[in-house]
């Protein structure tokens, strides 16, 4: 299923970046359109751990909570 979606954003990523160049609009316009700007994407800040394990030493160390995010969607380090 993932690698459904997966290949289903890469075509239509392809489509669009297609059309954008067939309208005019050269490559660097593109990349500056997607690329993050400043204060977009706070989350990449953060350390994120694949492992639990890890985790939850670390968090005890410095005496934080533990935030587990899980779910069938993918999570914000792009793991399908």
């Amino acid at each position: 299923m993932c690698a459904m979606k997966c290949l289903t954003l890469r075509v239509l990523s392809v489509w669009v970046l297609t059309a954008v160049v067939l309208a005019g609009q050269g490559l660097q316009d593109v990349h500056a359109l997607i690329k993050p700007h400043p204060g977009e994407s706070l989350w990449m800040r953060l350390q994120w751990f694949t492992s639990v394990w890890e985790a939850r030493q670390q968090a005890a160390r410095e005496g934080k909570p533990l935030f587990i995010w899980a779910g069938s969607g993918g999570g914000p380090i792009g793991v399908c």
